[in-house]
């Protein structure tokens, strides 16, 4: 799941941090600041998932599956009035849902999918 490979990128590169030396070229520490703050957004995207789904799992998910080609989502509700999905940037990796049961209703899409 994304927020697991984001835990294990974040373990690598604290290993990576805490190994490299401090004998580095200007030009080595502009590419380093950058670095750092892509690490402070995935951080960040990390713990908003981690909340996301541990708050929403429990209220209103009752299980969400991630195909192979991670494009497609699988996902059943235990609320069908509730929103699904938060206005975040990461969800648009996913290119459609399959979804199970009841119906489902998107934040700022008026399309209405009816049970299959």
């Amino acid at each position: 799941m994304y927020y697991q490979e984001l835990l294990s990128i974040q373990s690598q590169l604290n290993d990576y941090l805490n190994t490299i030396s401090d004998a580095w070229l200007d030009r080595q520490r502009v590419y380093f600041g950058e670095f750092l703050s892509f690490y402070e957004e995935m951080q960040t995207q990390a713990a908003f998932m981690k909340d996301w789904l541990t708050n929403w799992s429990s209220s209103y998910v009752h299980w969400l599956y991630l195909y192979g080609n991670r494009k497609t989502a699988r996902l059943q509700l235990i609320d069908f009035q509730a929103a699904v999905l938060p206005n975040t940037s990461w969800y648009e990796r996913y290119e459609k849902i399959v979804y199970l049961g009841g119906t489902l209703k998107v934040p700022k899409n008026k399309i209405i999918l009816q049970k299959n």
